[in-house]
């Protein structure tokens, strides 16, 4: 008996593998993905205050209706923020992947002038962005 379970989870192994080495490059799939559509009726005013809401809180009609009707409130924690604050956060990640390219380049094969001049114009970018922070954007 244990023979035959260690082959099904051997089977299971190189299944997950088998799906897994497809999508090796590139953006995991996602776990629970909403393929549902819902459609409900309303009236145009009742339209224009929930887009309007929405749109308050910088969130999608969907997004925003999605967790009205899931959790009966809007968690103010997992807001997102203005849009001046989403192109910081935009900012420091496209950063963040260039100062780890290069990095990873250095721990392999050293860095040449042109990536140390890459490096110091990142810090500066890195600099600017908490700067505005600081400044009063958060």
């Amino acid at each position: 008996m244990r023979t035959h379970s260690k082959i099904v989870k051997m089977d299971i192994g190189a299944e997950e593998q088998r799906n897994t080495s497809r999508h090796k490059d590139g953006r995991p799939r996602k776990v629970n993905k909403k393929d549902q559509l819902m459609a409900f009726k309303c009236t145009m005013s009742e339209r224009k205050i929930i887009e309007e809401k929405a749109a308050g809180i910088y969130r999608t009609t969907s997004e925003f209706i999605r967790e009205i009707a899931v959790t009966g409130k809007i968690d103010s924690r997992k807001l997102p923020g203005s849009p001046e604050i989403l192109q910081l956060k935009s900012l420091l990640n496209h950063v963040a992947a260039n100062l780890n390219q290069l990095t990873k380049k250095h721990n392999s094969a050293g860095l040449n002038a042109f990536d140390r001049a890459s490096l110091k114009l990142q810090c500066e970018e890195i600099k600017s962005v908490v700067l505005a922070i600081k400044n009063g954007l958060l």
